[in-house]
């Protein structure tokens, strides 16, 4: 073959071959460049890249004139070199960026620096580093925590970045700002504390050092420093000044920064505290300001020059700096409003803004999330949603109404929790089916399984108060959809998490059918999920799992092996509960010593009665540390009737008398809150529990009153077990009610 001949024959096929690798590698630089503004470069390279370096401090934002904690910086960098992800904790201000930076700058290590904004699962990647030096430091820096959990999908970078063991340096806000951070982290089933085995708290500087700062940096401290408040940062940034100086505005300029104030708080604003125009100008209207463009532009100039803001071009909107519009001594407020009223305000002027009304939603779901008046705040993320959803059309906005479905499902789901769990999750289920018209498998496959994940989970919280076998059954469904994409070896950690939920799904189906069978399915699905979710790498999940399969255990129990069953149960709890404790996760703790009760009342059956009992007493006792009514009353009321049952038992064989009378008392509370409208299962339960007290109470005292007592109350159960189909349960009653009638005549 000549030369010619050759190059036509090879050309084509190098074409074939190049241009899909070319358009692979540039569409995985546009999605790296979505999410990160620096991607493994090196960070002594900061010094002699003045661009690099100008990107790097455009995110970390430090105090470009003074530093100082040199003792801290030391702390990081052996952090960094015992390969252990540390946090920065302090008040705005305090140096803690700067921090950062003084710490990596000098350093031979790689640095990658995520940009703050919504994370797209279908896009996402973590970049791979390619270096002919594999021993280099890896560090993620992430500044601001308190701000990247709000971010959408956080918690896919957080768990990709355990998987692949990189070390993570933060910053986070101190007090409050913090707390919602390990709140966030919980609710994720992270482990604050694993995850950033290191943490520096900085403290305020002593007034007479700051003085020398101030001294050496050529500042005059009565002049220039007129609020100090601990921080370094309070020396250079004229807090006081710009007090004045917004004191000196006239009422259109304190109007302006009072609307970016609460447009912020609200979160309605884009990366890097960017305020559009036309945002600032429709909140504004509400305050009855309005003009023509021109004004517009003179009154941006104006806080311009007053150093509140900073001119985007074209007239685009404004940045403004975060610091100024959180310290409301500085921009200060015309009245006072907490920020439910607030946010509840801003939601009517953005009608037809579909981008700030998800913003809007996506805040007070996330604050409901950490917040304790869940409530309100998810009723606002609801209706936030639902105004979207007037825009975000499936036949123009695709995507972007799925997306707001899926979010609207989240919200009843997290409503569903504290109110009217029957409604809220048949509307979850609801708004989860319709994401899934959009969100197929074959379009957007991970999408698509995080919301048949999630409308398992709202057939699985449906099936607690309604057509137990039918709406597990759906759960199951789903849940193995979501495992069709979920696969272990492309996403382990949301496969482990789909398998723990499809455990806890047949633990709940065993309820009401073939538990044998189900109970083993629970528990292999758990078992499954535990061979990922290991102590060591995520503590939380490791700890939900064994919470779910010590669950599955006990129901087995019911049937099966009783006692040997029972102790695998308590064993898995007491694995839960090394990392349940009070004082990091009291919820969950309380849930765990719930259950690790039941467990121990069940084994009571079969050994050691008295023993077993005052086990389960003393597990329900630390609960009700937790479970306390009217903030938990479902979680009080249950463990009030496990209660009850650990007392009746222990009447078996001790004070028949007072435990039974205890017995009583502890049912009767729970059907306080456990009533026939509210969850019907429930109540039939504790009606059942109460009947047998009373039968037990009645070969103590009052033979007839007792049992007629007993009777009522198997009558009440029956009411649901009917309704509901539960034959088993309604035989069980059935028969109990024919012996009490022997026992009578």
């Amino acid at each position: 073959m000549d030369l010619i001949s050759l190059i036509s024959v090879c050309v084509p096929v190098i074409v074939t071959v190049a241009i899909p690798s070319i358009g692979h590698f540039y569409s995985r630089k546009t999605k790296l460049a979505t999410h990160y503004l620096l991607i493994w470069q090196k960070a002594s390279s900061l010094k002699q890249n003045e661009a690099l370096r100008k990107k790097l401090l455009d995110s970390l934002r430090p105090f470009p004139h003074f530093y100082l904690r040199k003792r801290e910086v030391a702390e990081i960098e052996e952090s960094i070199n015992q390969e252990e992800s540390i946090v920065i904790v302090g008040k705005p201000l305090s140096g803690k960026t700067r921090m950062v930076y003084e710490s990596i700058r000098d350093k031979p290590w790689d640095v990658l620096l995520p940009k703050l904004v919504d994370i797209n699962p279908e896009t996402f990647i973590l970049p791979k580093r390619f270096t002919l030096k594999p021993w280099r430091q890896k560090i993620v820096i992430l500044d601001d925590l308190q701000r990247w959990i709000e971010v959408q999908n956080f918690d896919i970078l957080l768990r990709d970045l355990t998987e692949k063991s990189l070390i993570v340096v933060a910053t986070c806000r101190s007090s409050q700002e913090e707390l919602k951070v390990k709140n966030y982290f919980t609710a994720k089933n992270l482990d604050y504390g694993t995850f950033f085995p290191k943490r520096i708290s900085l403290k305020d500087i002593e007034r007479e050092d700051a003085e020398d700062i101030a001294k050496k940096e050529n500042k005059d401290w009565d002049k220039d420093v007129v609020r100090f408040n601990g921080t370094v940062g309070s020396i250079f940034m004229k807090l006081g000044v710009m007090k004045g100086r917004f004191e000196s505005c006239n009422i259109e300029l304190k109007t302006i920064l009072r609307v970016l104030r609460q447009l912020y708080r609200c979160g309605i604003y884009e990366e890097n505290q960017f305020f559009p125009t036309k945002w600032i100008k429709q909140l504004s209207e509400v305050k009855n300001l309005s003009s023509s463009d021109y004004q517009w532009i003179e009154w941006f100039k104006q806080l311009s020059d007053a150093e509140f803001l900073t001119l985007r071009p074209r007239g685009e909107g404004v940045e403004a700096e975060e610091v100024y519009l959180e310290d409301e001594t500085i921009i200060q407020p015309e009245l006072s409003r907490n920020r439910l009223e607030e946010m509840d305000e801003t939601l009517e002027p953005f009608g037809e803004e579909s981008d700030a009304l998800i913003r809007l939603g996506d805040r007070a779901y996330d604050l409901g999330k950490i917040d304790s008046d869940k409530v309100h705040y998810q009723h606002l993320a609801i209706k936030a949603y639902k105004k979207a959803l007037i825009i975000y059309t499936p036949s123009r906005f695709p995507r972007d109404y799925a997306m707001t479905q899926h979010n609207l499902g989240n919200a009843y789901q997290a409503l569903a929790d504290v109110e009217d769990k029957r409604d809220n999750c048949k509307k979850a289920i609801k708004a989860y089916e319709q994401a899934l018209n959009i969100r197929t498998r074959k379009e957007v496959p991970m999408d698509y399984a995080k919301t048949m994940n999630n409308l398992g989970t709202a057939y699985r919280n449906l099936a607690e108060v309604e057509n137990k076998r039918a709406n597990c059954e759906e759960a199951i469904k789903a849940y193995r959809e979501a495992l069709k994409i979920r696969t272990r070896k492309e996403v382990p950690m949301d496969y482990a998490m789909t398998m723990t939920n499809l455990g806890a799904a047949y633990r709940t189906l065993a309820e009401v059918e073939n538990k044998r069978k189900n109970c083993k399915k629970a528990i292999a699905a758990c078992e499954e999920a535990l061979e990922i979710r290991t102590r060591k790498e995520v503590p939380n999940d490791f700890a939900k799992t064994h919470n779910n399969l010590g669950a599955a255990y006990r129901t087995l129990a019911e049937i099966e092996n009783k006692g040997k069953n029972c102790k695998e149960a308590i064993k898995s709890y007491l694995q839960a509960l090394k990392i349940r404790t009070f004082d990091k996760f009291p919820i969950y703790y309380a849930n765990t010593q719930n259950n690790l009760g039941v467990a121990y009342r069940t084994l009571a059956e079969v050994e050691d009665k008295r023993c077993n009992c005052e086990r389960a007493i003393k597990a329900y006792k630390k609960a009700f540390r937790v479970r306390k009514f009217p903030e938990l009353a479902m979680d009080y009321a249950q463990t009030q009737n496990n209660l009850g049952d650990a007392y009746r038992t222990l009447a078996e064989v001790e004070n028949n008398k007072g435990n039974c009378e205890r017995a009583i008392e502890a049912y009767l509370e729970a059907l306080k809150i456990r009533t026939i409208e509210t969850v019907p299962m429930d109540y039939a339960q504790t009606q059942n529990n109460l009947g047998d007290a009373y039968r037990t109470f009645a070969e103590v005292e009052d033979k007839r009153g007792n049992c007629e007592r007993a009777i009522e109350a198997y009558r009440k159960a029956l009411e649901v077990f009917a309704v509901e189909k539960i034959l088993e349960s309604s035989q069980t009653v059935n028969n109990k009610i024919l012996e009490i009638n022997s026992f009578l005549s």
